[in-house]
Parts: C-alpha cells; structure tokens; sequence
C-alpha cells in the first residue's frame, strides 16, 4: 500500500505521496490513515481538473492532485500573485477543497514553494530570491537522475541544495558526471522545463488564444464553425459520440466563462454548430474583445452501430475503439508558474 496524498501537516514529518504506508506510519505514528477510495479519488481529480482548465490560461497536470500553471501573460509579478490568491479562494469556495499554492520563476521553485507554504497554504518566491530560499533545504527535496549521485554527496558532508550550488561546475561534473548538471541547476534556482498543456482524456477539445483581442462575432463564429468541423470529423473517425457541449470565453484579464449543455447523441456537423453558436451568444458579453476561444465535446461513448439491409461480411471492417484526444495549447518557456497541490 502506498500514500495517495498527504496533509501539510504529516509533510512535515517527511510524509509524502508515492511512500509506502508502512514507512509514513514510522515517520508519523499519531497521523489518522485514512483508507483510500482509488475510484472516488479518480473521479474528483476529473472534476476538479475540469474545472481548473476552464480558469487557467495553460494547465499542466502532473500527478491526480498536482498542477503547474504558465501565468506568462496575466501581466507582473503584483498581478500574477492576486490572480493565484483569488483563483485559490474561488477553487476552494466552488469545490470545498484544500488548496496549497506556490508562485515562482520556474517550476522547480514553484514546487519547493508549496512544500514550504506553512499554515498560510500560499507562498511567492520573488524574482531574484531563488537561490536564498533553495539554500537551506535539504538534498532530499532534489530530484537526482540517479540515487547513487545523492550518496556521493552525502559521504563530501554535502546535505542542502546551498552547499550544492556552491560547488564549482567542474567539480561537480568530475564527482557526478555531466547529469549532475542538471541537479546542481534546480539548486542554483535554475530550471527550464515549460508547461505541458493539459489534455483531458474523456474530451474532444480545441482552443484558439489570439495574438490581438479579437472583437468580432462573424470571426468568433467562424472560428467555431473550423474547431467544430473537426471535432464532429474526429468523433466520426474513432466512432464516438459526444452527450455534452460546451464553449468557452477567455477575456483579456484572464477570467473566463464557461457554458455547457446536454445534446443528443445523434446530433453531429451542422446541428452542432448551431447549438455552439447558441451558447456563444448567451455567454458573449459584447461590451468586451476576446482573448481565447474554445469548444468542447465531452461525455464520450462508443456509437452503436445500425445493422444495414446489406450488411458488410462479417470481418471486413470495424470500427476503432481508441480514443485520440484533440486539443490546442501553447506552451510558453518563460514566465511565472504556478503549482498548486490538493491536499
């Protein structure tokens, strides 16, 4: 038996997800064990992730519970750090659950920043500041590409990412070899690993961001118009329907709004287009230009397949039963980002 996600208070006695229950229970031998219910944690994790995605400008999901989020454009380092606060009250409002949340340069910091958020549940690490916060934690909180590397530096009396940053890189190459690199990277505050742009997997899904606001309706409907010819193309070729459609509205201040609806099974192309174009207008708030739009069709299943009159032979076609998703995002390298865990 494993952790499948742990409070901020039995972190601090190195309790972590991933640990086998029995080492967290000699960690922690007064924590409450909770017995987990891997279906129901699935299913929140959807939702939750779902509703994430529709506030988020690019949304990366790393673990059932673990999230990084590229603020690139939400605007500086003031406005970004409202923005997370008042995405964290809203997400724990709506949803009831606990948020953690870390703001940083890079994500590696961003997820040093939850592990260390205290009661307050959020914490910023300025621009600048990286390599002061890294300095005292210990190697543990470093991910090394082999468990050989971390012995080789305790046996030097190298225990925190401080005294690691402090070594030369020769040397560092010399006693690790070049992957110790990238380790003694994240403990100078240094990481490049961009946000992967989430996908959900039970969705065919596409979003366009503009380049300039747009603030044209026959442009916005005509974007729908190409997002739903190849949605509707990409239920027909894995033989899926859709139960559920929903667009979604990005502004340039980063709030979005979302509006969803149940639709037959059996409606496809043009029918489906005008039932998106329907949503557009009751979700448009005309007094102001766009920054994103998108379209979604949720709630998958396999079509049922009518027998014909003349039916093929036994064999000589069938329908596929994966599913791809379809999705657009943009993935930007520089910026702020933001890691929010679930406890």
């Amino acid at each position: 038996e494993t952790v499948i996600s742990s409070s901020h208070e039995s972190g601090i006695f190195g309790v972590k997800p991933s640990m086998p229950v029995a080492e967290a229970r000699k960690l922690a031998p007064h924590a409450i064990l909770i017995p987990g219910d891997r279906e129901r944690y699935r299913k929140l994790s959807e939702d939750f992730t779902r509703l994430l995605a529709d506030q988020v400008p690019v949304l990366e999901k790393a673990a059932p519970d673990s999230y990084y989020a590229d603020l690139s454009g939400v605007g500086d380092w003031a406005a970004c750090w409202k923005w997370t606060r008042d995405l964290r009250q809203r997400m724990m409002r709506e949803t009831g659950i606990s948020l953690t949340m870390g703001l940083a340069s890079n994500k590696f910091v961003a997820s040093r920043a939850v592990a260390h958020a205290g009661n307050e549940g959020h914490r910023h690490i300025l621009p600048g500041t990286e390599k002061n916060f890294l300095s005292p934690l210990s190697l543990d909180e470093l991910t090394f590409p082999e468990e050989g590397m971390r012995h080789l530096l305790t046996r030097r009396n190298i225990r925190t990412m401080g005294e690691l940053a402090r070594m030369a890189p020769g040397m560092v190459q010399r006693l690790l070899g070049k992957q110790g690199i990238m380790p003694w990277q994240l403990a100078n505050g240094i990481c490049h690993l961009s946000v992967q742009p989430y996908q959900d997997p039970e969705a065919f899904s596409c979003e366009v961001t503009f380049s300039r606001d747009c603030h044209s309706i026959p442009r916005l409907l005509s974007l729908l118009n190409t997002m739903n010819d190849k949605l509707c193309h990409s239920l027909r070729k894995k033989g899926m329907t859709a139960a559920s459609l929903t667009v979604k509205l990005g502004y340039p201040d980063f709030t979005t709004t979302v509006r969803k609806i149940p639709v037959p099974p059996v409606v496809v192309g043009k029918n489906m287009a005008a039932r998106a174009h329907d949503l557009f207008h009751g979700l448009y708030d005309k007094s102001r230009k766009v920054r994103m739009i998108g379209l979604r069709f949720e709630e998958l299943q396999q079509r049922a397949r009518q027998m014909q009159l003349f039916a093929e032979p036994a064999g000589f076609s069938t329908e596929p039963t994966s599913l791809t998703m379809g999705g657009a995002g943009q993935s930007i390298t520089s910026g702020y980002f933001l890691d929010r865990i679930a406890n």
